[in-house]
């Protein structure tokens, strides 16, 4: 068993019971945005010699966190991998993604490893549109619905 383990984290469960429990109604699309500036060393660098760490370090915890929340699987993926000139790592430490899933629900998807000035939670800041509004898990990992007037609940 792989343990994904964002999905269990309090503020991210709070999420998806809301958005699985029909808070907003039918979804109509996702964005999700991590960016962390992620400096830690492994054990002889095998992170910072990898030629897609983010893709295979970061993002399957995101992935999984979109289907957990959603309750939807992907169908389809169109991404394209960024490494900004000051990245300290070999490979591709970031990716900008659209997603297609079940039901017509699309995402939009970026992250990075290398980020600079304004990061977000580990979490990140995921969003979820639907017909009766929005739903963000927000930086202060506050999960609000903004409702027709945009007024976070």
């Amino acid at each position: 068993m792989v343990d994904q383990n964002y999905r269990w984290r309090p503020q991210t469960r709070t999420l998806r019971d809301a958005v699985r429990g029909g808070r907003i109604g039918r979804i109509g699309s996702v964005r999700y945005e991590y960016c962390q500036p992620i400096t830690r060393t492994t054990t002889d660098a095998w992170r910072e010699q990898m030629p897609h760490p983010f893709l295979h370090d970061m993002a399957p915890h995101h992935f999984d966190l979109l289907r957990a929340c959603t309750g939807l699987e992907c169908q389809h993926v169109m991404a394209v991998g960024v490494r900004p000139p000051w990245s300290w790592y070999k490979g591709v430490p970031g990716v900008d993604a659209l997603l297609a899933f079940e039901q017509d629900v699309s995402a939009c998807y970026a992250g990075t490893m290398v980020a600079r000035g304004l990061a977000t939670p580990q979490d990140g800041i995921i969003t979820v549109v639907g017909e009766g509004g929005t739903l963000r898990l927000e930086a202060d990992s506050q999960v609000r619905w903004y409702g027709e007037k945009g007024i976070p609940r």
